[in-house]
């Protein structure tokens, strides 16, 4: 633990007396420059090879599918990054969004527009839809509102909004966890 006896510990600063939590840093997030290839191109400090010994994975962008990356890809290239973020935010017009790219979905974590019922929210998820279908991902979100009142949906219509771009209710969860599934894969596991 701490070589700082207890007193010591609770005047240190910040940084050391919480030295001991572990966050978890996300891969690094490469801008798409205009007529670069699609495979993205990380840092060489991050090729050298790793001589840390402890039992953790954190997977980088290469060990995605070829279709997550491409799709990744995709996402980067229509968004921008929001300007003195350090979270990953993206954004689309006056749309900001933080999505995550796993195996075989797309996690959307939040999604904000500053230019409320505008028509600007439907139109990042119809981006977010298209890159969906065209790369055969899954979408998973929780519709949960993050703010209340000032024009901002409530819980129903969060719901419903996102219903009307195909998300299905995922049954029994707590936090109102919805899916979108690409139509090929529905269309599969239907006749299946």
């Amino acid at each position: 633990m701490s070589h700082l006896s207890h007193t010591q510990l609770e005047t240190a600063p910040d940084h050391i007396r919480n030295a001991h939590i572990r966050r978890p840093v996300p891969p690094p997030i490469m801008p798409v420059m205009p007529g670069a290839s699609d495979t993205p191109q990380l840092p060489a400090s991050s090729r050298q090879p790793c001589t840390d010994t402890r039992q953790h994975h954190t997977p980088i962008a290469t060990e995605l599918p070829p279709a997550t990356l491409a799709a990744r890809q995709c996402y980067l290239r229509h968004t921008t990054p929001v300007p003195n973020s350090r979270s990953g935010f993206r954004q689309l017009g006056p749309v900001r969004m933080l999505v995550c790219f796993w195996q075989d979905r797309m996690s959307l974590l939040q999604i904000h527009s500053d230019a409320r019922r505008a028509g600007y929210g439907s139109q990042a998820m119809a981006l977010l839809v298209a890159i969906a279908e065209r790369h055969g991902l899954h979408i998973v979100a929780n519709a949960l509102p993050l703010a209340h009142g000032n024009g901002c949906l409530d819980q129903r219509t969060l719901t419903e909004w996102y219903l009307g771009f195909g998300f299905q209710r995922i049954p029994g969860s707590s936090m109102n966890a919805i899916i979108y599934t690409p139509a090929h894969i529905s269309r599969t596991a239907s006749t299946g």
